[in-house]
C-alpha cells in the first residue's frame, strides 16, 4: 500500500478544509482499530500517508509496528515503547497506554498541521492557542482531544464534528459557485443588451490604444484666424482633448484589470 502513497502529511501545508478531512479519516481509522481492541500507539504526522489524485487527497494511517491488542497486552508492554516523545500525554507515562492515548497523539498531530510545524514545541495546548487562523470549531475539537482522559472527546464525537464542518464547507462551496454562475449570467446578459457580444474585440481595441501614442486631433478654427486669442483657444482645446484621451485609457485599464480579476476567480 505504501507504494501507492506519495508521502506523509508531515511534508504538506494544508488548509483547514483538508485538516478536517485528515481528522475525519484518521478518526475513522482509529475507531475501527479501537473497536477491534487494538491501540496504534504511535500516531503522528509521519505515520499518516497521503495519495493525491487531481485536487483530491486521500489519507491513510500507517506504521503498525507498535500496534498491540488491548486484550493481550501485558503490563510491561503497556508501559514500554509507547510512541514518540511529544505525542505522549502524562497519563500514558504514569498509567500506561490506552485507547485515549491515540486520541491525544492525533490531537497533537492536528496542532502541528494547523500551526504548520514539523514537531511539537512545548505544550500543545499553548501551540493551539497561537493558531489564530483556524476556526473556533476546529480549535475547540482539537482542544478537547488534548484534555485529561476523563474529559477527552471520543472518536465518535470527533467524527460528528468533522461531518458537520465538512458538510458546511461543501454547502458554502455550492452557494459560492451558484452565486458566481448567476453573476456571470447577469454580466453576459448586460453585454448582450449593450451590444458587447465580442469582448475580445474590445480588449484588442483597448490594447491597441494602450500601446500606441494617443492621437490628438487639433482643434480647427473655421476662419483660421491668426489672432492671439484664437491660437490660445486652439492650444487649450488640444490640451483638453489630450486629457480626455488619457482619461479614456485609464478607464480602459480599469476595465482590463476587472476582466483579469473576474477570469482569475473563474479559474
Amino acid at each position: 500500500m505504501s507504494d501507492l502513497m506519495q508521502g506523509s502529511i508531515g511534508s504538506l501545508v494544508l488548509n483547514e478544509y483538508e485538516c478536517w478531512r485528515v481528522l475525519y479519516q484518521m478518526s475513522q481509522a482509529l475507531l475501527y482499530l479501537h473497536e477491534s481492541s487494538f491501540i496504534h500507539r504511535d500516531v503522528k504526522p509521519t505515520n499518516i500517508l497521503y495519495a493525491k489524485k487531481g485536487d483530491c487527497f486521500r489519507y491513510v494511517l500507517a506504521d503498525f509496528g507498535l500496534t498491540r491488542s488491548e486484550e493481550t497486552m501485558g503490563e510491561r508492554t503497556r508501559f514500554a515503547e509507547n510512541g514518540t516523545s511529544g505525542f505522549i500525554d502524562d497519563e500514558t507515562r504514569a498509567h500506561g497506554v490506552a485507547k485515549e492515548s491515540d486520541i491525544y497523539a492525533l490531537g497533537v498531530t492536528m496542532v502541528l498541521l494547523l500551526a504548520k510545524k514539523c514537531k511539537p514545541e512545548g505544550n500543545p495546548l499553548e501551540m493551539l492557542q497561537r493558531c489564530h487562523k483556524c476556526s473556533s470549531s476546529m480549535r475547540e475539537v482539537v482542544r478537547r482531544m488534548l484534555l485529561k482522559r476523563a474529559d477527552r472527546i471520543s472518536l465518535s464525537d470527533i467524527k460528528k464534528h468533522c461531518e458537520t464542518a465538512l458538510n458546511k464547507e461543501v454547502q458554502m462551496g455550492i452557494e459560492l459557485r451558484n452565486s458566481e454562475n448567476q453573476r456571470r449570467s447577469i454580466d453576459a446578459t448586460d453585454d448582450s443588451e449593450n451590444g458587447n457580444t465580442e469582448p475580445e474585440n474590445r480588449e484588442h481595441s483597448i490594447l491597441s490604444r494602450l500601446f500606441s501614442s494617443p492621437k490628438v486631433t487639433p482643434a480647427r478654427d473655421a476662419k483660421r484666424s491668426s489672432g492671439i486669442q484664437k491660437q490660445h483657444k486652439t492650444k487649450n482645446e488640444s490640451r483638453n482633448r489630450t486629457m480626455t484621451s488619457w482619461s479614456e485609457i485609464i478607464s480602459d485599464v480599469a476595465y482590463l484589470f476587472y476582466d483579469f480579476v473576474k477570469s482569475a476567480k473563474n479559474k
